[in-house]
């Protein structure tokens, strides 16, 4: 094997050596050659995933159209529920017809901007969207069902305000008249007989009472008045829904004697809870607890006696406490030493104002801290 001799490599050698400095703009060029090296495969990366998912979206929209037909959407049908589709543009358009919660989200979004819009047009795409609701079955949701939002309100609800006055708060209620994507229409709010107009735009906290969701309240705020062909307003969705999971903002705290008509769990086992119950079984025990704690929902008592879950009981108020609640059946939900919490069982809506008139003006003046409501009433 021959060596190579370093003598054979002059000439390279002095071309080396004579060689031009490095200038700015080769540096210039061995950067932007490194740069590109590093981004091709960043924005090659970037392009590919944009093309898949322009490819799931138009797969989404084949579905869409898939579940339209389906549903027997008409043509301008078809056309509302592209438009919430393309209102939420990071979804699956195909979740519009495929869920209610992607249906709920949509029209949230598309009303939003078609707000825009003139107002007749805006209200005769609503319109359509609540045929949509009814072919899809969307449009009536079952009691049973907690609402995430106020579109799952019901036709004949009320709504409750709470308003301070002088002598604590007053309650304010309107039942609701009618119920679409765009608002929620209700009559006046009114206090007794008295009607209570709010200044537009400015946010309102409202309640409501649901079966299985107890209390709740949202934030929202008059849209428009009207006074022909009768008097209603409309009020803007809620979409985010509050429970109190402790202590209710329509509680009130008490000390008054009553009288239970205690009806055990394993006494009545798996039947369904009535007031047929309090006849069916003979000899039940009568308590004499505390009621130290009312709210829209149920009652806290103190209790010598030991109470267990799900033990149903029938009040008897006395001399000194509410007559209203005379007969009302509870069911215990949790025991914590002698201080035993119940939920009302389902009262009727007239049984609900009543309870919540009296509540109202003994609501302690923190409940609703931070939540003034006097600045938005304008007159009674």
């Amino acid at each position: 094997m021959r060596l190579l001799k370093a003598d054979g490599f002059g000439p390279v050698l002095e071309r080396l050596q004579d060689r031009d400095d490095l200038t700015v703009q080769t540096v210039l060029i061995i950067v932007l050659v490194l740069a590109l090296l590093v981004l091709i495969p960043f924005v090659a990366n970037k392009i590919r995933s944009r093309i898949r998912k322009e490819t799931r979206h138009l797969r989404g929209f084949d579905q869409l159209q898939k579940l339209a037909d389906g549903h027997g959407l008409d043509p301008a049908e078809n056309r509302v529920v592209e438009a919430m589709a393309n209102a939420v543009s990071k979804a699956n358009p195909a979740n519009v017809l495929g869920t209610l919660d992607g249906f709920d989200a949509a029209a949230k979004a598309f009303v939003r901007s078609a707000r825009k819009a003139s107002w007749l047009d805006l209200e005769d795409a609503v319109e359509v969207m609540a045929h949509v609701r009814e072919k899809v079955g969307y449009r009536y949701i079952a009691e049973d069902r907690r609402p995430q939002n106020t579109r799952h309100l019901m036709l004949g609800q009320k709504l409750f305000v709470l308003v301070r006055g002088k002598a604590g708060f007053r309650l304010l209620s309107a039942e609701i008249l009618e119920l679409n994507d765009l608002a929620i229409y209700t009559e006046p709010f009114r206090e007794g007989d008295h009607v209570v107009r709010f200044k537009q735009r400015h946010p309102v906290w409202a309640f409501f009472w649901s079966p299985y969701g107890g209390e709740c309240r949202f934030k929202t705020q008059i849209l428009k008045e009207y006074e022909r062909p009768y008097p209603f307003l409309l009020l803007d969705h809620g979409d985010e829904l509050l429970y109190n999971e402790d202590r209710k903002i329509f509680s009130c705290d008490l000390d008054i004697a009553v009288t239970v008509t205690h009806l055990p769990a394993s006494t009545y086992g798996r039947e369904i809870p009535s007031e047929g119950l309090f006849e069916e079984y003979e000899g039940l025990e009568q308590v004499a607890v505390r009621l130290i704690e009312l709210s829209g929902s149920g009652l806290v008592i103190d209790s010598p006696m030991a109470f267990e879950e799900n033990d149903l009981i029938r009040i008897h108020p006395g001399a000194e406490g509410p007559e209203f609640i005379d007969g009302w059946l509870a069911r215990v939900t949790t025991v914590d030493r002698d201080l035993v919490r119940l939920r009302f069982l389902k009262k009727s809506g007239e049984s609900l104002e009543t309870i919540l008139g009296f509540i109202a003006p003994r609501i302690s003046k923190h409940a609703l801290k931070g939540r003034g409501r006097r600045s938005t009433v304008m007159e009674t």
